[in-house]
């Protein structure tokens, strides 16, 4: 028997099933579900998705009633918290593993954390600039893909990647693997068109 040569039939092969978390399960402790982990940081700067997106989108999220979890790694060291949010910063990735797992939905850039959320199966949004994400995408079927139309050495503006069109990517991966219809997101255009 040979290994999976489909992408989906590979992620799904390795999947990875993170084990009990006593710190997960403490910063899960007095948040609001449905919780949407984010990861604004990337090891290179211009993989990096305009902070003020991911505002936008950790606003929306709480105004639908949810909570946002913000993760930082060693690549965001000496940044400032910027989504008001409980954070998960420098842990050891079979906690960071749990977190991911647990989220009903995952946002982020083209990174580790994004390629880690995949592996456990996390659902979400992984936003792409420079790379090739045909190449270089998380192996998983549960999370999407979003190219940026642009961007540059800073990263990826707002202009290239509006925070509508993540918006809306977000909305219909929540309705989609939650099983819920209603992907009616207010004061947004869900074609995702900008």
């Amino acid at each position: 028997m040979g290994a999976p040569t489909d992408a989906d039939a590979l992620a799904a092969a390795a999947r990875l099933v993170p084990p009990p978390s006593s710190a997960a399960d403490a910063r899960w402790a007095g948040l609001t579900a449905p919780i949407l982990a984010v990861h604004p940081g990337a090891g290179g700067r211009a993989k990096r998705w305009d902070i003020a997106g991911f505002v936008q989108v950790a606003h929306w999220w709480r105004s639908r009633g949810g909570s946002v979890v913000a993760i930082a790694g060693p690549a965001e060291a000496g940044e400032p918290p910027a989504l008001g949010a409980p954070e998960v910063r420098d842990w050891p990735l079979v906690d960071l593993a749990a977190v991911l797992a647990r989220a009903a939905l995952y946002l982020g850039n083209d990174s580790g954390v994004s390629h880690l959320a995949g592996a456990v199966g996390a659902a979400g949004v992984v936003l792409f600039g420079p790379t090739d994400a045909r190449r270089w995408r998380p192996l998983a079927g549960r999370l999407v893909v979003l190219g940026a139309r642009g961007g540059g050495p800073d990263g990826i503006p707002l202009a290239a990647l509006p925070a509508a069109r993540v918006i809306a990517a977000c909305a219909r991966r929540f309705a989609l693997t939650r099983g819920d219809p209603d992907t009616n997101v207010p004061g947004y255009d869900l074609s995702g068109r900008s």
